[in-house]
C-alpha cells in the first residue's frame, strides 16, 4: 500500500501533508524551515553501542524533522559561518549519493551537481548525473564543496575515492 502511495502521490505533496499534520510551534526545523510540534528521536538504542562507546552509536531524542526527515547534522550542515571574504557568491556543489532534504536545500542556496553512481533512483527528486567517486570524472577546482556523507564505507576501494575527492 505504501508503495502504491508514493507511486500516485507525489514527493512534494508527501511532504506538504506532513507539514500539515505535524504542524506546531514547539520545534522548527532549520533546513526545510517547518514549524512542527514534535521531532523523532534517531540512532539506535542497542546497549552495545553504548557499552562500547561508539562514535555515532547513540540515540538522540528530537533529532529528525518529521516534514523532511533531516537530522540535525544535516541541519546545522548549511548554517556555520563561513567569513563573507571567503565564500564564493554562488558555491559549485557537488553532492555525493544525494540525500533529499539535503539536495532540495543544496539546491536553493548553490550551483548543485547531484551525483550517483545509480542516477536512475533519483529520476523523481531531480536531476542527479552518473558518478563513481573512484573516477570523479570532473576537471580538477570544479566544485568549492563536496558533499559525500554515509558513502566512502560501501566503496570497496576508499583510498581511491578519497584521493579523488
Amino acid at each position: 500500500m505504501r508503495e502504491f502511495l508514493k507511486s500516485v502521490i507525489s514527493k512534494k505533496t508527501r511532504i506538504n501533508l506532513r507539514r500539515i499534520h505535524y504542524f506546531g510551534f514547539r520545534h522548527k526545523c532549520l533546513l526545510c524551515g517547518s514549524r512542527v510540534r514534535t521531532m523523532f528521536d534517531s540512532g539506535l538504542s542497542f546497549p552495545v553501542l553504548r557499552d562500547m562507546d561508539v562514535v555515532g552509536g547513540e540515540q538522540l531524542s528530537h533529532d529528525v524533522c518529521p516534514v523532511c526527515f533531516p537530522t540535525v547534522e544535516q541541519d546545522c550542515f548549511g548554517k556555520r559561518e563561513v567569513p563573507i571574504g571567503q565564500r564564493p557568491s554562488t558555491p559549485r556543489v557537488l553532492h555525493v549519493a544525494p540525500e533529499y532534504a539535503l539536495m532540495v536545500y543544496l539546491s536553493n542556496v548553490s550551483d548543485y551537481t547531484g551525483a550517483d553512481i545509480d542516477p536512475e533512483g533519483y529520476k523523481a527528486h531531480g536531476d542527479v548525473v552518473y558518478c563513481d567517486i573512484t573516477d570523479i570524472g570532473f576537471p580538477d577546482n570544479t566544485f568549492d564543496l563536496i558533499v559525500c556523507r554515509h558513502v566512502l564505507e560501501h566503496v570497496p576501494r576508499d583510498d581511491l575515492a578519497i584521493s579523488e575527492l
